[in-house]
């Protein structure tokens, strides 16, 4: 895929994900529940005013008393061509955080090509914890989802051809121990171990296990800013700036140009048009 090919597709993708975050904002709004853009997206929001050109992904986080009750009003209220994905609704999905997902799009990730799990393009949102104070607190808040994560990666993984005697053993695990299990028993633990009038909060994203980036003073989050992302107006923290500064260092600086590439649709089945069951049976052939 050329340059100019691929910019097209990051564009197509963009124009969807900036459609998915409208609507959770609307719903956002109406009930005032709290909401940041987070991660590259909150970059894009400051340095572009908008997505990174070559960003092909959304991110989202809420405080978790607003996550859940977003769950539960979203399910309601977005419109059908939305699908609300977490491990109540897609006993297949493996996360313990939020998609929202729009029908009749594709977005097959090559890990997940073997799952069959709603699988259209997505706007990841993530559920904020208050960390504990304790030491072991702390350690609980970092170390057990990336522990259930792992549990779950043996749940869900095609066994490599060397080790495919290993199938009946997997298959009785899968039976007992399906994803939404573990991304629930991750989603009690966080709220289990969180504290209560700590100062900061910690991000539920087990598949970037960093500390440095998932943990944010509180005082940095409220009250969120509206700030213009592309044509419309989307909720950032208060101290975007310092978080950014603090994440990515001089994140004003363009990276190289040889690293201004889309990180996520890479080598994955991308379709703004088609539905992503319409290419599982390629996938299962």
């Amino acid at each position: 895929m050329d340059r100019v090919e691929c910019h097209a597709m990051v564009r197509s993708i963009q124009n969807v994900l900036l459609e998915l975050l409208q609507e959770i904002d609307q719903v956002c709004q109406k009930h005032g529940f709290t909401y940041y853009l987070y991660y590259g997206t909150l970059l894009g929001a400051i340095r572009h005013h908008g997505f990174i050109p070559w960003d092909d992904d959304a991110d989202i986080i809420m405080p978790r008393h607003d996550y859940e009750r977003f769950l539960e009003v979203a399910r309601i209220e977005l419109p059908a061509r939305y699908f609300v994905q977490d491990y109540r609704s897609d006993p297949y999905y493996r996360n313990p955080f939020a998609k929202i997902r729009k029908e009749g799009t594709c977005c097959i990730v090559p890990e997940h090509r073997h799952i069959r799990m709603h699988q259209g393009i997505f706007v990841d949102i993530f559920p904020l914890d208050e960390l504990p104070c304790s030491k072991i607190g702390k350690w609980a808040m970092w170390n057990v989802p990336h522990f259930f994560e792992r549990l779950c990666a043996f749940s869900c993984a095609r066994l490599p051809r060397k080790i495919r005697w290993m199938e009946p053993a997997q298959r009785l695990w899968q039976k007992v121990f399906t994803p939404a299990v573990f991304a629930r028993l991750t989603n009690k633990a966080c709220i289990w171990f969180a504290g209560r009038s700590g100062s900061v909060m910690s991000v539920l994203d087990p598949d970037h296990y960093d500390p440095a980036h998932n943990t944010l003073p509180k005082d940095s989050l409220s009250p969120p800013r509206r700030v213009m992302f592309e044509e419309v107006e989307l909720n950032v923290p208060a101290k975007a700036e310092e978080l950014l500064s603090h994440q990515y260092g001089e994140y004003m600086k363009l990276p190289p140009v040889e690293k201004r590439i889309p990180l996520h649709s890479q080598g994955t089945v991308v379709d703004v048009h088609r539905d992503y069951r319409e290419y599982l049976p390629e996938l299962y052939a």
